[in-house]
C-alpha cells in the first residue's frame, strides 16, 4: 500500500512537472509574442510621431509662408530702376501725381495677381506714362535740329 501511495506521489510529481513546463512554455511564448506586440506598437509609434513631426513641420512652412505674403503685400514696392526712369523723363510738377498713382496701382495688382504680373504691370505703366514725354522731347530736338540745320545752310549760303 506503501508502494500504491508512492507510485501515487511520483505520478503526481511528473503529472506536476509536466504541468510546470508546459507553463513555463506558455509563458515563455506569451512573453514572446507580448514582447513582439510591443515592439510592433514601439515602432507605430515611432512612425506616428515621425508622421506627425512631418506634419507640423508642413504646417509650420505654410505659417511661414502665410506671414511672408502678409508681410511682403505691406511692403510691395515697385522696382527702384523704374521709378529712377519716371524721375528721369517726367517733370518735377507732374512727378508726384505719377509716382503715387502707379505706386496704388502696383500694389493692387500685386496683391490680386503676384509679384510678377505687377512687374509687368508697372513697367507698362512706365512706358505709357513716360511716353508723351519722350515724344515732346523727341519733337524738340528734332525742330531744334531742324532749325539749325536750315539756320546753318542758310548761313553758308
Amino acid at each position: 500500500m506503501f508502494n500504491k501511495v508512492e507510485k501515487c506521489n511520483k505520478k503526481y510529481e511528473v503529472n506536476q512537472i509536466g504541468k510546470l513546463e508546459s507553463l513555463a512554455v506558455f509563458i515563455e511564448e506569451t512573453n514572446d509574442e507580448l514582447v513582439y506586440r510591443l515592439n510592433k506598437q514601439r515602432i507605430e509609434l515611432e512612425a506616428l510621431r515621425v508622421k506627425n513631426r512631418m506634419q507640423l513641420q508642413k504646417l509650420y512652412l505654410l505659417l511661414n509662408l502665410v506671414v511672408f505674403r502678409k508681410n511682403s503685400e505691406s511692403f510691395a514696392k515697385p522696382p527702384k530702376i523704374a521709378e529712377y526712369i519716371l524721375y528721369l523723363f517726367i517733370p518735377k510738377a507732374n512727378r508726384n501725381a505719377i509716382l503715387g498713382d502707379l505706386e496704388e496701382d502696383y500694389r493692387e495688382v500685386y496683391k490680386k495677381f503676384g509679384l510678377k504680373k505687377a512687374q509687368f504691370f508697372y513697367w507698362w505703366q512706365l512706358i505709357i506714362s513716360i511716353w508723351p514725354f519722350i515724344s515732346a522731347g523727341i519733337l524738340k530736338l528734332t525742330k531744334l535740329l531742324y532749325n539749325g540745320i536750315i539756320t546753318k545752310l542758310s548761313v553758308g549760303k
